[in-house]
């Protein structure tokens, strides 16, 4: 909610000691309440929801530091944070930060920036500091590596509360008219007089319409009202799931701009001063901050991504030593916001996936590397392992008999499966000679570990009973 006009007053801001980050002025200001409390944590929720594990710890973190006079048990944690704000708004002096009025003629807009009723909407330049201003100065904390703790403590709870803020249509419009001129207009709708449940069309918004109502969820929350807010949300998500979108700061003029839009077309149509809205009326408002909400959810949770997300490459490997070939599989198990994984396998074979992967490759005998590097915003990040494969020994084929068999000769060895053998033999003189022959060409030996095989050569070249005979098998 703002204050009208002819109420607005000059508040001399405070300088806070610790809060250098603050806009220490003196500044006129409109009190603005935006969606109350259950739309900020709606908001918040969303985006809460939507958070990468690591980035929430960061934004609990900054949610936990004391800030002495301005930590209350009312916004201790980051849903409820959302509505710090507002709390501390007056003692802080930052109520022209909660809005930006943004000229808008209520009567529609003629040539040259006049109104249709003749009013020129130069006249009504927006303020500042503004909501606009705001998110800029707090979002550019948030990424200042040399902000101090406390600072950027306090920036998180600007940023939770303004990103709801600048979603609200009357939050970026300021209607003008001959019975409302500039500069002071119609403060966002606040002197816009309706009759029914609201007394003027600021507060219809603030309540969405009739979509949110505060009832039940005081703060410090209990356990239902926790549970009205994430009904809320799941309402809101059903009809506006979130899709994320990050890597670059917007510039939230533009989002200004998109709630100015709102307010164009729907806050400031079909509603009349001193009149009562219709159902029709109430619905469309209703369903217009609902989707607002949606987009401030998804707009919070963007932001703080890209704010605090880091990539870390990471991946399992089983196994990581045996004997060749060593079949191989990689589980990535990376986080963060990742667009590609590039698999360096160490020996010279490397791939490449824009989804997360799980391959697998196999190893000849040696020592190996493998990489994976990840990359995206805000950048990449590289994890290596180890990966050791041994050659298959093989143990000698050794005779353990050879047995005559009428005119045949059974040779039987031990040997280790997956070589291959051949048989050979010499016969003559008790000199033995070594002009060993085949007699069996290659023999297959299959399967692992030890094997017995038996080999019969049919009367052939060795069976004289006149000769002598030497056997040997060749590895």
């Amino acid at each position: 909610m703002k204050l009208s006009a002819a109420k607005v007053r000059v508040i001399a801001m405070k300088r806070i000691t610790f809060l250098s980050c603050l806009f220490v002025c003196l500044c006129l200001s409109r009190t603005a309440w935006g969606w109350g409390q259950e739309g900020h944590m709606v908001i918040a929720e969303i985006a809460y929801n939507n958070l990468r594990p690591d980035v929430k710890a960061q934004c609990d973190a900054l949610i936990a530091v004391n800030l002495g006079t301005y930590s209350s048990s009312a916004t201790s944690n980051f849903i409820m944070a959302a509505s710090w704000a507002d709390d501390f708004k007056s003692q802080l002096g930052t109520g022209t930060s909660h809005y930006i009025d943004l000229p808008l003629c209520i009567n529609g807009l003629g040539n040259n920036g006049i109104c249709n009723d003749g009013v020129a909407t130069n006249a009504a330049p927006p303020g500042v500091p503004n909501v606009v201003t705001a998110l800029n100065q707090y979002t550019a904390t948030l990424f200042n590596p040399s902000a101090n703790v406390t600072n950027k403590a306090i920036a998180l709870r600007y940023v939770l509360h303004f990103v709801g803020d600048i979603e609200q249509p009357l939050h970026a419009a300021n209607g003008i008219s001959t019975n409302h001129p500039p500069p002071g207009g119609d403060a966002g709708g606040n002197d816009i007089v309706i009759h029914g449940t609201w007394s003027e069309l600021h507060a219809l918004w603030d309540a969405g319409g009739g979509y949110l109502n505060d009832s039940g969820v005081s703060r410090p929350m209990s356990a239902s009202g926790y549970t009205i807010i994430s009904n809320k949300v799941a309402d809101v998500v059903a009809t506006y799931p979130y899709s994320p979108s990050i890597g670059s700061i917007p510039d939230p003029m533009t989002w200004a701009t998109d709630s100015y839009y709102y307010a164009e077309t729907v806050s400031y149509v079909g509603i009349t001063e001193n009149g009562t809205p219709s159902t029709s009326y109430l619905n469309n408002a209703s369903a217009t901050s609902k989707q607002r909400m949606g987009v401030g959810g998804k707009r919070l949770a963007d932001l703080l991504m890209t704010i605090f997300a880091t990539n870390a490459a990471s991946f399992t490997v089983s196994p990581t030593n045996g004997a060749a070939p060593l079949n191989v599989t990689f589980a990535d198990t990376s986080t963060g916001s990742i667009s590609n994984w590039f698999w360096n396998f160490g020996d010279g074979n490397t791939t490449n996936f824009t989804a997360s992967t799980s391959p697998s490759h196999s190893y000849a005998a040696g020592t190996y590397t493998a990489t994976l590097i990840v990359s995206g915003y805000p950048g990449s990040s590289t994890n290596t392992t180890s990966i050791t494969v041994t050659n298959v020994q093989v143990a000698p084929p050794q005779i353990t008999s050879i047995t005559p068999q009428g005119s045949d000769i059974q040779i039987t060895w031990s040997t280790t499966g997956g070589t291959t053998n051949a048989l050979q033999a010499t016969f003559g003189t008790p000199e033995y000679n070594t002009n060993f022959v085949d007699i069996s060409g290659p023999l297959i030996i299959s399967g692992v570990g030890n094997t017995t095989t038996n080999y019969v050569d049919p009367g052939a070249l060795t069976n004289s009973s006149a000769e002598y005979y030497r056997i040997r098998l060749v590895p």
